[in-house]
């Protein structure tokens, strides 16, 4: 689980992270330059993992999860 752009909790069937029961603005304003460089050396080792065809499984939420494809689909964009 991620907090703040950065890793919480390690568990395999975790239950949706406590940012994602806050409203929008909440977690805009725990949103610095700090989180912005975690999320992005995150986004960017995602990417590699993705690239290399390895097993990846990205869980945004309890029914929320984003399998190796979906992931590079919306690695796309970002």
């Amino acid at each position: 689980m991620l907090e703040r752009g950065r890793i919480t909790r390690l568990e395999d069937d975790a239950d949706a992270p406590p940012c994602s029961r806050r409203g929008t603005l909440a977690r805009l304003r725990c949103f610095d330059m700090a989180t912005y460089d975690r999320l992005r050396v995150l986004t960017t080792e995602l990417r590699r993992v993705v690239t290399e065809d390895r097993i990846v499984e990205l869980r945004l939420g309890p029914r929320q999860r984003l399998d190796r494809q979906a992931l590079a689909r919306r690695l796309y964009w970002v």
